[in-house]
C-alpha cells in the first residue's frame, strides 16, 4: 500500500568492484565476464509514510519552510492522517515581492534564430536538445539565443536553472563552439557563449563537484558586488539552487529552462 517507484538502475561492474575490494570481499572478476549490471531499487515517493512515524512519537509538529505553499496541496501530499490532525488554517506569509509591481513572470515558448525562418518551439522533454537531430541543434541554438538576449538588457544577476548537470555541459559546448547563427544583428560575429560574457561580463557554471560549488557561489557574489553584474547556470535541486539566499542585485532575473522532476532512472 506504499506508494513508490521501482527503477533500474544500470552500472558498472568496475565501480562496484573497487568498493568490495577495498573492504577485502571482492575476488577479481575473469576477462570474459560482463562489465555491466543491473540493479533493482524501490524509491518511497510518498512523504506521509515519514510524517506519520515522526507525528505518532512527538505532541506538536511544527512545519516551516517557505516551500510549503499551496498549504491544501501539502497536506494531501503527507496523507490524510496529517490533514486531520491539523488543528487550525496554517499561518501563511505573503510574499516580500510585490507580484503587481515588483515581479513578472513569463513563459518564453518560441524563439526565432535565423530571419525568415518561423520560430523555434521552446520544448524541453527528454530528447528536445538532442546532438543527433537537426531539430535538437537549432533548439539548443534558440535557447543560447533566448538567454543572450535576455542578458543584453537585464540588469544584475541573472540565475538560469537546468534539468540536470548532463544538460548544462552539453549546452555550455554547444554555446562555446565556433558554429553562429546568421542573422542581422552586429552580435552574430561573436558565438552565444562570447556573447554572454560581453553582456555580463562573469558567467559561471555549477559543477559536479559539490565542493567546488562554494567557490562558485563565493566568485559570484564577488562579481555582483564589484561590477553588479553576473550570470550562473545552475541546476535544480543542485548545490547552487537549493539554501542559497540570492537577495537584491545577486537575483535580478531567474530563468527556469524545463520543469524541476526528479530526473529519470
Amino acid at each position: 500500500g506504499i506508494d513508490g517507484n521501482i527503477s533500474t538502475i544500470k552500472h558498472k561492474l568496475s565501480k562496484r568492484s573497487r568498493a568490495r575490494q577495498a573492504e577485502g570481499s571482492y575476488l577479481p572478476t575473469r576477462k570474459d565476464e560482463p562489465q555491466w549490471g543491473f540493479e533493482l531499487c524501490l524509491w518511497l515517493l510518498h512523504p506521509g509514510v515519514v510524517i506519520d512515524d515522526i507525528a505518532s512519537r512527538v505532541r506538536t509538529l511544527i512545519l516551516a519552510s517557505g516551500t510549503l505553499s499551496p498549504v491544501l496541496q501539502t497536506e494531501r501530499e503527507l496523507g490524510i492522517k496529517f490533514s486531520q490532525r491539523m488543528r487550525r488554517k496554517a499561518l501563511e506569509a505573503c510574499h516580500v515581492c510585490s507580484t503587481t509591481h515588483q515581479l513578472a513572470v513569463r513563459a518564453v515558448t518560441t524563439a526565432s534564430v535565423l530571419p525568415g525562418k518561423p520560430p523555434v518551439l521552446l520544448e524541453c522533454k527528454a530528447n528536445s536538445f538532442s546532438d543527433f537531430t537537426s531539430e535538437g541543434r537549432m533548439r539548443v541554438q534558440a535557447l543560447g539565443e533566448t538567454i543572450a538576449r535576455l542578458a543584453s538588457s537585464a540588469p544584475g544577476g541573472i540565475l538560469v536553472f537546468l534539468p540536470s548537470n548532463k544538460l548544462l555541459k552539453q549546452l555550455v559546448n554547444a554555446w562555446k563552439s565556433n558554429s553562429r547563427v546568421v542573422n542581422s544583428s552586429a552580435s552574430s560575429s561573436k558565438n552565444i557563449w562570447q556573447r554572454l560574457v560581453r553582456y555580463k561580463r562573469t558567467v559561471l557554471c555549477e559543477n559536479s563537484d559539490s565542493a567546488s560549488n562554494d567557490e562558485i557561489i563565493e566568485c559570484y557574489r564577488k562579481a555582483i558586488d564589484r561590477d553588479k553584474s553576473a550570470l550562473l547556470f545552475a541546476v535544480y535541486r543542485g548545490k547552487c539552487s537549493e539554501g542559497i539566499s540570492y537577495n537584491d542585485d545577486a537575483c535580478r532575473l531567474v530563468i527556469a529552462v524545463g520543469i524541476p522532476f526528479p530526473p529519470a532512472f
